[in-house]
C-alpha cells in the first residue's frame, strides 16, 4: 500500500466517530472523567478568543456531539479540529510532520498542485480571500474526509455539493513526502507534419507562444480545446498546437 493509500484508509477510521473541538489533534476525550472533559473542552474553545456567547454555544455543541457518539457506542472518541485531523492522520502513517494550522500545512508541508492534478491522498483547502481557513483529505471518487464542524465532526462529504458554495475547495496540495502518482500513458500522440509549428498557452493564435514543435516530433495528446487545437504535453508543460491537417496529425 502506498503512502497516499494509507493516508486515505487511515482517514476513514475516524469518519462518523471523531468530534470537533477547536485546537484538538486527536485527544481521547472518552478516557477523561466528565468533569475533566468539560474543563478540557472549555479551555480549548476559550483559546479561540471569540465572544463569550459563541464560546458557550460551541462548548454546548461539542458536548452534544460527544453524547451522540456515546449513544452510538463509539469507543474511543477522539477530538480534532480540521488541521488537527489531518495532523493525526499523517502522524498515524509516519509522515512525521508537526502540528500546524491549515495555512501552515498548505505553506510548509505541501507541494502546491492544480485541481486537475488532484488524486486520492491529496489535500484540499478553502482560501477565504485572506487566508487558508479549512483543510480536508481528498479520498477519490469526488469525496473528501474532513473534520467539518462541531455538529458533525469527522465526515465524508461530496467534493462539490456538500456546501452551498460548490467551489468551496479552491486550493490543492500534496504532502511533500508523498511522491507524485505515475502519469497515465496517453492514448494518442500528436505528430508534427509540417515545418516548425508554434506551441501556445491556449488553443488559438491569440495566445502567447511557449515554444516551437519541429517536423517529425511527437507529443502526448492530453485532449482538445474548444477550438479543436490539440492540448499537448510540451517539455513538461501544458501547451496547445494547431490541428490544421497540413501541420499536425493525431496518432
Amino acid at each position: 500500500m502506498t503512502k497516499a493509500e494509507k493516508l486515505v484508509s487511515t482517514s476513514y477510521e475516524q469518519v462518523n466517530k471523531g468530534i470537533y473541538v477547536w485546537g484538538a489533534r486527536g485527544q481521547d476525550v472518552s478516557a477523561m472523567t466528565a468533569t475533566k472533559r468539560v474543563k478540557w473542552i472549555t479551555e480549548r474553545e476559550e483559546s479561540m478568543k471569540t465572544t463569550a456567547a459563541t464560546i458557550a454555544n460551541n462548548i454546548k455543541r461539542d458536548i452534544a456531539l460527544y453524547n451522540q457518539r456515546v449513544k452510538a457506542n463509539v469507543n474511543p472518541i477522539l477530538a480534532f479540529d480540521c488541521s488537527g485531523f489531518v495532523y493525526w492522520v499523517q502522524n498515524a502513517i509516519g509522515l512525521g510532520y508537526g502540528r500546524r494550522s491549515a495555512q501552515l500545512i498548505y505553506d510548509n508541508q505541501c507541494k502546491h498542485i492544480t485541481e486537475s492534478e488532484l488524486t486520492a491522498g491529496d489535500l484540499v483547502f478553502h482560501f477565504d480571500g485572506k487566508k487558508i481557513v479549512h483543510v480536508g483529505i481528498y479520498v477519490g471518487d469526488g469525496l473528501v474526509n474532513e473534520c467539518k464542524g462541531r455538529d458533525v465532526g469527522v465526515v465524508t462529504t461530496d467534493y462539490r455539493n456538500a456546501r452551498k458554495d460548490k467551489n468551496y475547495w479552491n486550493r490543492w496540495g500534496r504532502f511533500k513526502k508523498i511522491p507524485d502518482p505515475p502519469k497515465p500513458k496517453p492514448e494518442h500522440y500528436v505528430y508534427v507534419k509540417g515545418g516548425n509549428v508554434y506551441v501556445r498557452k491556449g488553443g488559438s493564435t491569440a495566445y502567447k507562444a511557449i515554444g516551437i514543435a519541429h517536423k517529425g516530433e511527437t507529443y502526448p495528446c492530453l485532449g482538445t480545446a474548444d477550438t479543436g487545437w490539440y492540448h499537448i504535453e510540451f517539455k513538461g508543460k501544458d501547451g496547445y498546437i494547431s490541428n490544421r491537417a497540413d501541420l499536425t496529425e493525431l496518432r
